[in-house]
């Protein structure tokens, strides 16, 4: 008999549309919650295009017609705007923050039923910190990304779309320039995603390590001290910390290095306009008002392909704990019952013939044992610590199961027997 593999379902790891669109599938029970935070957020964004027009036409109202009752309705018109913000602000956050939570939530409970499911043998080859990190802290690393990521990319994309929309109204082969400068954000912002994810997965590794040293420091006291460890646990714990720490700086300098690249092509970009903008305005091609008009849209436009590029990349750094995430929910334990088990009623007899069992493929912890143990009979076990007492009765309630060699209950293969009724008679 071969040792028990956990393996997912698909050997090749799932696209990141594939991922995404699975992440996508737990917003659907709030999908109504979502359309409202959704729909009050847009109205910050459609009015950043009507302000940029309102702009110009107020500079060119002032400057060539000099029509000056525009400024007694500009401090109402700002009031107005300040107050629909703040409704809508209120509302898309309170909206937003209860999704994310729920599906947070969700993904906690569910990945909890999974861990609870996994036999032994899982639970005793996977670190502690391993097992915190996937189970625990992954869920809550994806709570805010799924959903505010998903509504930053539509709302900022419905503000670029409303400012190209008024630089194509103000001067269509200006908004080609200006465009085809601000699309050289893509070079930076691939390259730099790429590494956010790699550094974002090795600092979990890191972490897990970094918790497993400190739980084995706090449960292992006693030995730690009895065996004079305290002074390597400490180098351990140190290079970990360090390691943790230079991964850190290493995402903090990829995160904010696209800013610094962003604001230069958005100048370049801006410095360009305005050269040209100066020219077209003195051979009278242009208004104060229109060329007003097209450096506000342009310069509002930096925000929101700004924002899109650093949700971009915080997507790709998402991908690798929905990776986890995933990977638990799929994996199938090595206990599972045959379809129609065996219902035991009472205990007659127990046999063990030629059972094996390794934790490890290459360490057995058993080796070919048999023995019978008949109801009401005394059995001991008795050996050195680590010799295998503790694994034996394992493997009679099923918690594992052997890597050779058969247990037969009542005389019926184990594997066989209902696990709630097997483990009813050892309650």
């Amino acid at each position: 008999m071969s040792i028990p593999q956990y393996v997912l379902p698909s050997p090749t790891p799932p696209s990141d549309w594939k991922l995404y669109k699975r992440l996508l599938a737990y917003l659907k029970p709030y999908q109504g919650r979502f359309i409202v935070s959704l729909i009050s957020s847009i109205p910050a964004g459609a009015l950043g295009g009507a302000s940029a027009l309102l702009v110009g036409k107020l500079v060119d109202e002032l400057l060539q017609k000099q029509n000056y009752n525009l400024l007694y309705l500009l401090p109402i018109a700002i009031i107005a705007v300040h107050l629909i913000e703040g409704i809508c602000g209120y509302i898309n956050t309170y909206q937003l923050s209860y999704t994310a939570a729920a599906i947070s939530r969700d993904l906690r409970y569910q990945l909890f039923q999974a861990l609870s499911r996994m036999d032994l043998k899982y639970i005793n080859t996977n670190s502690p910190g391993d097992l915190m990190s996937r189970y625990y802290n992954d869920p809550s690393r994806l709570q805010e990304s799924i959903v505010t990521n998903l509504q930053t990319i539509i709302v900022e994309s419905v503000k670029a779309v409303g400012l190209l929309a008024v630089l194509i109204y103000q001067s269509w082969q200006f908004s080609i320039v200006s465009v085809g400068i601000l699309s050289l954000i893509v070079i930076p912002l691939r390259i730099i995603s790429k590494k956010l994810r790699r550094l974002d997965q090795e600092n979990q590794l890191v972490s897990a390590q970094m918790y497993d040293v400190f739980n084995e420091t706090v449960f292992g006291y006693r030995m730690i001290k009895v065996f004079g460890l305290h002074a390597y646990q400490v180098k351990r714990f140190q290079k970990c910390l360090q390691d943790f720490f230079g991964n850190s700086m290493s995402l903090t300098r990829a995160s904010n290095i696209l800013r610094p690249v962003m604001q230069l092509i958005t100048s370049v970009g801006i410095s360009l306009i305005l050269v040209f903008g100066t020219y077209q305005l003195q051979q009278g091609h242009m208004t104060p008002g229109s060329l007003v008009s097209f450096l506000a849209a342009l310069v509002m436009l930096y925000k929101p392909v700004k924002d899109l590029g650093g949700t971009f990349s915080k997507v790709q750094r998402i991908f690798a704990p929905a990776a986890r995430v995933f990977e638990k929910l799929d994996l199938e334990t090595a206990i599972a019952e045959v379809e129609n088990p065996v219902e035991l009623e009472r205990f007659e007899s127990i046999e063990f013939k030629d059972v094996s069992f390794a934790y490890m493929d290459d360490k057995r912890v058993l080796n070919n044992i048999t023995l019978t143990a008949q109801a009401g009979e005394t059995i001991a076990l008795v050996g050195e610590s680590g010799g295998g007492k503790s694994t034996l009765v394992d493997l009679i309630p099923r918690f594992i199961d052997p890597t050779e060699g058969r247990i037969l209950i009542n005389g019926v293969e184990m594997k066989t027997v209902s696990l709630a009724s097997l483990r009813d008679l050892m309650a």
